[in-house]
């Protein structure tokens, strides 16, 4: 759970003022994930920076803006890290983790997911709701942080599969919430586990 919060908190700390535009952005493509198993869809120009791979994307970030850069080499380095994706200009980006919760229920986790998020002195309230994805059953968190002046949106995606949780969260400016609900919506739908039945 630890390593999970780690992961949100390092997508939260990524946001950087940005146009809105980005959100609107048509040009969609699928992202296959082999070690986790599973694939999602974002859009397109988004830069994946969760990856020793993609220095180059890693350098062009954190010349947009320098403070991002240890909070991406802190994500990059988080083992429940499969995916973190920005925008060009950094903000909104979007992460999807994934860590062992062997014995617990959906609701468990859940449940201790909201106890870790309620507990950092930067989120409001958080509103939780049951909906079911292609993928299967899950429990969608909403909530609004208020950081360095900033005031942003996150929505999460938690997933229980096979004893392992995944987390799909989206992070973007609250003055565009409808927005990111969208689009998070909209790739958080397009989840799909890879040659397995879902539990």
């Amino acid at each position: 759970m630890r390593r999970q919060l780690l992961a949100v908190l390092a997508a939260v700390l990524l946001a950087a003022p940005a146009a809105v535009a980005a959100l609107a952005d048509g040009g969609w493509s699928r992202r296959t994930l082999a070690a986790a198993g599973v694939s999602i869809a974002a859009p397109a120009g988004w830069l994946n920076v969760s990856s020793a791979g993609e220095d180059r994307s890693l350098a062009l970030t954190t010349r947009l803006d320098p403070a991002l850069a240890p909070y991406v080499q802190l994500a990059r380095s988080s083992g429940a890290l499969k995916l973190l994706l920005l925008a060009p200009a950094g903000f909104p980006n979007m992460s999807v983790t994934e860590t062992l919760s062997p014995g617990l229920s959906l609701a468990q986790v859940v449940h201790l997911n909201v106890l870790a998020t309620r507990s950092l002195p930067f989120v409001g309230a958080i509103s939780s709701s049951l909906v079911t994805l292609p993928a299967g059953r899950a429990v969608r968190l909403r909530y609004t942080i208020a950081l360095a002046g900033s005031k942003l949106t996150e929505t999460q995606y938690l997933l229980l599969r096979l004893g392992r949780l995944y987390v799909l969260s989206y992070t973007g400016s609250a003055g565009a919430a409808a927005l990111l609900a969208s689009l998070a919506s909209r790739s958080a739908a397009s989840l799909r586990f890879l040659g397995r039945p879902i539990a």
